[in-house]
Parts: C-alpha cells; structure tokens; sequence
C-alpha cells in the first residue's frame, strides 16, 4: 500500500523539489499535481525533460501550462479511470509554450472531430515529433456512422497534412 502526501504536505514539497535543479524526469503516480504549486517547482528545474503525471485533470495540465519547464520534451497524462478524461484546450496552451516532442496522452477528450483536434495539436507546436492519443479525442454527437477505421484514417492523414510528416501518430483504439 502506498501512503500519498496530504494536499498541504504537497504544497510544502514544492519548492524543495523546485530545487533539485538536476533533475530530469518527474513522475508522480497517484500524486495530484494540483495540490502542488507548480510555480514554485517547475521554473528552477531547466534540466527537466520528462513528466509523468496520473490522476490528470484540467486543473493540473492548466498548471503546468502556467509553469512550463523550458527544457521539458516529453509529457505522458495519465487519468486515474477509464472514466476520466482531459480536455484539448488546456493541453494545446501545454504545446504552445513548452518545446514537447512527445505527447502521450490517451485519454485526452475531444469535444468535436478528432482530425480537427488533430490538426489544432500540431499547428500549435513545431517541436512535437510522437503524439499518442486514444478514440476519445473524436467526439462528434450525431455522426456515428463514421467507422472506428475511418476515424483513425481521418485523424493519421491529419498529423501528416498539418505537420508535414513531422509527427508521427499513434490511436489507441480501446
């Protein structure tokens, strides 16, 4: 069994852990890193290129957005249930201020087409090389004659319009 910090313990670490400025990789399973405060942590740590983060919501992917390390390159989000979900618009602020080339975000919750989001991801950031996402990011009531198959198609040929190749792709399909 594992002990998880109290929100306020949470609070407290954060500029101790804003001072490991050797630190490269941060992944806080079943830590919420919004009862963080990331402008204590996130800004002293230039060497941080990857963070994991579960039990993602809006509230902590808009966080880190306000506090994006400079040099952070890969992000992997994560939510604590198959019922949880992500929304695009804090995910796209992520892109358009911190140098991602790797965005592993499968439960990431569309709220119309996915090729559309698709499109949007990759505009927003000419860093990002891998992206991962799940069948969730297609969200488009009345439109379910669109095959599974053809969703994944449309959202492929997506990345490799609006990147130019540069982004390679990958659907989770559940």
């Amino acid at each position: 069994r594992t002990l998880l910090p109290h929100a306020s313990d949470c609070v407290a670490l954060s500029p101790v852990i804003g001072r490991l400025h050797a630190l490269e990789e941060i992944h806080l399973r079943d830590w919420n890193l919004r009862h963080f405060d990331t402008k204590l942590m996130f800004p002293q740590l230039k060497r941080l290129r990857k963070l994991i983060i579960t039990h993602a919501d809006n509230a902590s992917i808009n966080s880190i957005a306000a506090s994006c390390p400079q040099n952070l390159q890969s992000l992997r989000i994560l939510v604590g249930s198959v019922h949880a979900s992500v929304n695009v618009t804090p995910i796209l602020k992520i892109l358009r201020t911190c140098p991602i080339q790797e965005l592993h975000a499968p439960h990431l919750q569309g709220s119309y087409s996915g090729d559309t989001h698709v499109r949007e991801i990759c505009k927003c950031n000419g860093s990002l090389r891998k992206l991962t996402i799940g069948r969730r990011l297609w969200y488009f009531p009345g439109k379910a004659d669109i095959s599974v198959s053809d969703q994944i198609l449309r959202m492929v040929d997506a990345a490799n319009e609006a990147s130019n190749g540069r982004v390679r792709i990958s659907v989770i399909s559940w």
